[in-house]
């Protein structure tokens, strides 16, 4: 996969930073409705919400200025939506709209991939105290791909997810959003086992994923104030 680890060069700062580098399942399974409140929404819009919804609490917060934000979108490849960027310096106009341009199937690793790259980027030249939370949201899992009962795909995805929590500073927060309350038990319980301790949620709805954004953000050692 190529990278664009030239565009996540950071100017030294003395200042502390947290990232929350979001990363979002943009499968076709992606167009399927949720409810929020009393209306229904496509998945995908549920997550472009949740993601504007954050930015606009954390450019609210009397510690705005530690905070950054960053997303990648997936399917069965990676693509950058915003580089990690200062809260307060994104356009309220960002789009953060997940989905690819077809009906592609899901692979989690490539997501996981292009995030680990990302977030290496950004804490290589990080002081002690920044830090990074990776948060990955998703509805399914990658299917099936192998012989004897060997799915080399969720190995991949095992692998990056690993990769991601070994780097110092960075949690990887975990949620798989169901379809009205239809599941997989398969995908649930691969996307928990990729997440780092006591910190995978099932979501239901929108309002249940706009929650888990931001708490998966402010709740991991965040300067977060009011």
């Amino acid at each position: 996969m190529s990278t664009e680890s030239e565009l996540w060069v950071i100017d030294a700062d003395p200042m502390y930073r947290q990232l929350g580098l979001l990363v979002m399942d943009g499968s076709g399974s992606m167009t399927l409705d949720c409810r929020d409140g009393n209306q229904r929404i496509s998945k995908a819009r549920a997550a472009e919400l949740a993601a504007h919804d954050m930015l606009g609490r954390l450019c609210k917060s009397t510690n705005s200025v530690n905070f950054w934000l960053a997303a990648i979108s997936f399917d069965i490849t990676a693509r950058t939506k915003l580089v990690p960027t200062p809260v307060l310096d994104i356009p309220k106009e960002t789009d953060f709209n997940p989905l690819g341009n077809g009906w592609e199937g899901t692979q989690l690793e490539s997501g996981l991939h292009a995030a680990e790259q990302m977030a290496r980027a950004f804490l290589q030249d990080a002081d002690d105290f920044d830090s990074c939370v990776v948060i990955l949201m998703s509805d399914g899992r990658d299917r099936e791909d192998g012989k004897g009962g060997i799915n080399f795909a969720a190995q991949e995805a095992r692998r990056a997810a690993e990769a991601i929590k070994s780097i110092a500073n960075t949690t990887l927060c975990v949620t798989y959003f169901d379809t009205d309350g239809r599941t997989d038990p398969l995908a649930q319980q691969l996307l928990g086992e990729l997440a780092s301790p006591d910190s995978y949620k099932n979501t239901h709805d929108a309002d249940e994923l706009r929650d888990f954004f931001f708490t998966s953000l402010t709740s991991n050692g965040s300067p977060w104030r009011e």
